[in-house]
């Protein structure tokens, strides 16, 4: 049985405590009951403290609620108790703790794991805040998201054009009552592209037929009690003068206002990241040779900071004793025989943090082991070598 992420529990999501993390560059957004409160916005984390309550613990400019300091300007607020500093009032808007809603913070598109200012954000994060209804569906919050999957950056007027809409739900089981978030298509989303608008099919596509105006337009997804979601999308024909186009015999940099036909409307090109991210496991030393219930039951590391943010990172573990072979399987968490080389190995997440860890469930026992890290970025990047003693350690266990 599956219920939704309510009460006491997801108190911990709004709560303001003090925890140094990192700077980065991210993004926010804040979605209020009935209009967008802040469209997403750019977001440059500092070093350096702030407290919104008298009393209250400092909070970190960079974590998510540093992040939503710098997007509102410091237009935000709330009680300051026991559980600490809370995001009951954003941008004039209130949803304190048994009014029926509370603000969510959700970070890519999950369920933030601690509070506002225990919620470290790294470069390439989304940062959402939202009114989360408290005890299921009611009017003026949500239970989830709405996610544009996938959508044409442009299309001439007159055209079809596909969205792809997903819906975000996150639910709690028991024995654990963790969090646990799937996405599925949005079925019956309405999508709309300046006047016209579609509905998504079971598959959460909707076919919509670009008007006549040109320009970039917003792309909007609604469904029920599900938040909102934007996009952006050109209409242009290629030699209108629009998005950066250029009509016939038009002189750049004559008056146009525009700066290249590969820039964005208004601004300059965006050099795209074709670096994967770099990934270092640390704590163990390669070629080490440790003594049987010596060797460290938590796996962890470091990814640099990358252009795209990181989308996930993954490791795969192989013993080997004698001529046989295992390889540490995530999903069973033990080890499963396999045939020798470490290209049958198979490789599981643990996150998408750039200090990541992973907790072996038992000591590991006797033999040869290999351990690979790789990330993967935003951008579809991901590592292809491994170097001894940065992305890949061999060592023993005797």
């Amino acid at each position: 049985m599956k219920f939704a992420v309510r009460g006491a529990a997801a108190i911990l999501l709004a709560l303001l405590c003090a925890t140094p993390a990192h700077a980065a560059n991210v993004t926010v957004r804040v979605e209020g009951s009935s209009s967008t409160l802040v469209a997403p916005t750019a977001a440059t984390t500092s070093a350096g403290t702030f407290t919104k309550s008298a009393g209250a613990p400092a909070c970190d400019r960079d974590s998510a609620g540093g992040a939503l300091e710098t997007a509102t300007g410091g237009n935000w607020g709330g009680a300051y108790d026991g559980f600490g500093q809370r995001v009951e009032t954003i941008l004039g808007e209130s949803h304190a703790f048994g009014s029926g809603a509370y603000w969510s913070i959700y970070v890519n598109d999950k369920p933030a794991d601690q509070g506002a200012c225990t919620q470290r954000v790294q470069t390439g994060d989304i940062v959402t805040f939202y009114p989360q209804c408290e005890a299921g569906p009611a009017a003026g919050c949500f239970e989830g998201l709405l996610l544009i999957r996938s959508a044409p950056a442009a299309g001439a007027p007159g055209t079809t054009v596909k969205v792809t809409v997903d819906q975000v739900v996150t639910t709690s089981e028991p024995p654990t009552w963790d969090p646990v978030t799937t996405k599925t298509p949005a079925a019956g989303a309405t999508v709309t592209i300046g006047a016209a608008s579609a509905t998504t099919g079971a598959d959460g596509v909707a076919t919509v037929t670009l008007g006549a105006a040109t320009g970039v337009q917003d792309v909007r997804a609604t469904l029920a009690n599900r938040v909102r979601a934007s996009a952006a999308l050109c209409v242009t024909d290629g030699a209108d003068g629009a998005c950066g186009t250029t009509k016939p015999g038009q002189v750049l940099g004559a008056g146009t206002g525009q700066a290249t036909t590969t820039a964005p409307a208004g601004g300059q090109p965006i050099a795209p990241d074709r670096d994967a991210p770099a990934v270092t496991l640390l704590g163990i030393a390669d070629g080490a040779k440790l003594t049987l219930g010596k060797a460290p039951r938590k796996l962890s590391g470091t990814v640099a900071e990358d252009a795209s943010g990181i989308a996930a990172v993954k490791l795969r573990i192989v013993r080997r004793s004698g001529r046989k072979c295992w390889y540490y399987s995530g999903k069973l968490e033990r080890f499963r025989g396999m045939r020798c080389g470490i290209a049958n190995a198979k490789w599981f997440q643990v996150g998408d943090r750039a200090d990541w860890s992973y907790l072996l469930p038992s000591q590991l026992p006797k033999g040869g082991y290999t351990i690979d890290v790789k990330a993967f970025d935003k951008a579809g990047n991901v590592v292809s070598t491994f170097s001894r003693g940065k992305n890949r350690v061999a060592f023993l266990v005797r």
